[in-house]
């Protein structure tokens, strides 16, 4: 019963109906019959036997197991045995007749076989070793009650010792399926548990970075917003202004139209870092935020630019958080194969040994506010594709707090090959 609750089996549940029948009633039943062989419990007997074996058919067919039917069988069989004991009572020579009539037992102990090899057959063809056992145990339970109905002539053996034998088998049998069955539905119940968990932690994930998303909208559009200002009131360079701010849309566009949990397979390629880094400065700029930028021209990076400029912009709205009216500095350089990026604020920069922390998510200042997913987003967006980012230690004679971003260097375009000299035959 305990495998058919969690796996919701018809057969395991059909089959454990009968195996309690057997339990609380054709076992009382036969040790009664033995030690007070009366009508009433030779009658009683020969009910139980035909519920048995109802049931056994009923779990070889397994129709949906459903309350209601399990209270339609329990009852019926209670009315069964307790109207046979009745009329056993009453009538005792009739009941006597017929419980000795030897087709009657002998037929419900050959259905009750047939019915146990169905089950061992069903559940060997789905190889459910558990079913198969406990079904094989049941029939030979039924093989039991025919040798004790038949009454066989045997020479060697008595009908009680071979009735025994099948009976103790039987027995062990189904104690092994039942065990088995157990065993199964455990496991199902573990791999149920772990699929569950599988599904958790990736909703988990996609809510993360739902959430991640939006505070990367926000961190964009709060570059935006002062940019359209200034394009209203009008500002010297409104082409230039015009191009960043188109640019810094489609950006927007892009992360919009990516799935949630797609946004590690943008494509990637070589870009020029200079541009990105300056479109991001004029947006900053034009929203009241004193940029200065050391950028070394011709860097080109392996990567995705819309990566680059999220990251960026994040960096930019944690210096507008936690610095605010800070100037920072953006420089960018070649060191060997890397390309690499600081964003520098002036300040009160972060606590001794906090460096690590703060890529953690959910960290955050309270008194600043803020998610605490601006620096993670950053680290996860570029682990991507092979870049990092760090967070320089505290340096008392230069307060501030340094962001350092670390991209793959493009390699270098191969120089032009050039055609081999003409040879010209001089006579």
């Amino acid at each position: 019963m305990f495998a058919a609750r969690l796996t919701a089996d018809p057969h395991v549940g059909w089959v454990s109906l009968a195996l309690g029948a057997y339990g609380l009633l054709a076992v009382p039943a036969s040790m009664v019959a033995t030690l007070n062989p009366t009508p009433a419990a030779a009658a009683a007997r020969v009910l139980i036997d035909g519920i048995m074996a109802g049931l056994l058919v009923t779990a070889a067919a397994a129709p949906p197991l459903t309350h209601p039917r399990v209270r339609l069988v329990l009852i019926g069989g209670a009315l069964t045995v307790l109207g046979g004991a009745a009329v056993a009572a009453a009538s005792s020579s009739f009941v006597s007749s017929v419980t000795a009539f030897v087709p009657v037992p002998l037929g419900f102990g050959l259905v009750w076989t047939g019915a146990g090899a169905a089950i061992a057959s069903r559940g060997a063809h789905r190889q459910d070793q558990g079913l198969a056992v406990a079904g094989t145990g049941l029939a030979l339970l039924g093989a039991a009650r025919v040798v004790n109905a038949a009454a066989f002539d045997w020479p060697v053996v008595g009908v009680a010792a071979a009735s025994t034998g099948l009976h103790l088998a039987a027995i062990a049998l189904v104690l092994c399926g039942s065990l088995r069955l157990a065993r199964q539905a455990l496991g199902s119940l573990e791999d149920q548990h772990d699929s569950l968990e599988e599904e958790l932690r990736l909703a988990e994930t996609r809510l993360a970075r739902a959430a991640e998303r939006d505070h990367e909208l926000r961190n964009g559009l709060a570059g935006l917003a002062g940019a359209t200002t200034l394009l209203g009131s009008g500002c010297p360079d409104p082409v230039q202004l015009s191009t960043v701010v188109a640019a810094e849309l489609d950006r927007l566009d892009e992360l919009l139209q990516t799935p949630v949990g797609r946004e590690a397979e943008a494509l990637t390629s070589s870009f020029a870092v200079a541009p990105v880094l300056h479109g991001l400065i004029t947006l900053r700029c034009s929203a009241g935020m004193v940029v200065e930028q050391e950028l070394q021209l011709g860097l080109q990076a392996l990567g995705s630019s819309a990566r680059l400029a999220q990251v960026i912009i994040n960096l930019f709205e944690n210096a507008n958080r936690h610095a605010p009216g800070s100037p920072v500095r953006v420089t960018a350089e070649r060191r060997e194969d890397r390309v690499v990026i600081q964003v520098r604020d002036q300040g009160p920069g972060l606590g001794h040994g906090t460096e690590d922390a703060v890529f953690e998510p959910g960290v955050h200042d309270g008194a600043r506010g803020g998610l605490g997913l601006g620096l993670y987003v950053c680290r996860q967006l570029l682990a991507a594709e092979n870049g990092t980012i760090t967070v320089l230690p505290a340096d008392p004679d230069a307060p501030g707090c340094v962001a350092v971003v670390e991209l793959p260097a493009a390699p270098d375009p191969a120089p032009p090959a050039l055609d081999p000299p003409l040879l010209q035959n001089v006579s």
